[in-house]
């Protein structure tokens, strides 16, 4: 009994310090849109920016869990007719709607290669809503004179938001770590629907989902083993 309960700690103390922590950042854009039935049919997509800070654990010589705390934006561009006076057509200027989060994503990640690696990933992704505003943007030509405003929506949305992520990463080293370019497609579980906005009643059912690409990097914390414990892809049954 002894035995076998020094061969089990000598493993998890081996595996414990052989793990691989990196904290980093990362900027980028994405492009968003809540349905395509919104407005008509006639909304755009929504181009923002976005960035945070991230955390990476390595699991084995492959497998990472990953985390980031950053500032997302969802929402849509709508179409508003401007017409003169008498009525007639002027302009089409498009207005937003905006969501606005701190975002958690919670990855699993395989990743492969030497010096350059890419790595698959998926997870779920708690968003915080921390505004939802309607701009306004006028028409600036003729003698039409409208200043662009801000409407909060922020009582009547919901407050929480939970999506799901799936994309992949490429890097390679850098320093102590690594730079690498992140893409992902982000999908809503939950609906932006509720009984003071857009109630499904009146609306079609609403979610947000985006497609983001951004630019980090992530830097070793400590000094273990860089590869982490290896497994059976290392070191295949034979």
């Amino acid at each position: 009994m002894k035995k076998y309960l020094l061969v089990f700690s000598l493993l998890i103390s081996s595996f414990s310090f052989s793990q691989l922590h990196s904290v980093g950042f990362h900027v980028g854009g994405m492009g968003s849109s809540v349905g395509k039935t919104f407005w008509d049919g006639d909304a755009k997509i929504k181009y923002s920016l976005t960035g945070g800070l991230n955390y990476q654990y390595r699991f084995t010589s492959h497998l990472t869990l990953g985390g980031n705390l950053e500032y997302t934006q969802f929402g849509a561009q709508v179409p508003i007719e401007f017409t003169d006076q008498a009525g007639n057509y002027v302009a089409t200027v498009y207005s937003s709607y905006d969501w606005n989060f701190i975002s958690i994503p919670m990855m699993v990640g395989f990743e492969m290669g030497g010096k350059f690696r890419i790595k698959p990933k998926v997870g779920i992704v708690p968003n915080i809503l921390t505004s939802m505003v309607y701009n306004f943007k006028p028409y600036t030509g003729g003698n039409l004179v409208l200043k662009a405003t801000k409407t909060s929506f922020y009582s009547d949305a919901n407050k929480f938001d939970l999506g799901s992520l799936i994309g992949f990463d490429m890097s390679v080293p850098f320093h102590s770590g690594v730079v690498f370019l992140g893409v992902d497609f982000r999908y809503s579980i939950t609906k932006l629907n509720n009984d003071n906005f857009f109630n499904e009643s009146l609306y079609d059912t609403y979610r947000n989902k985006g497609l983001s690409a951004v630019f980090g990097v992530r830097f070793s914390v400590g000094k273990p083993e860089v590869e982490g414990p290896t497994d059976i892809i290392d070191d295949p049954v034979k």
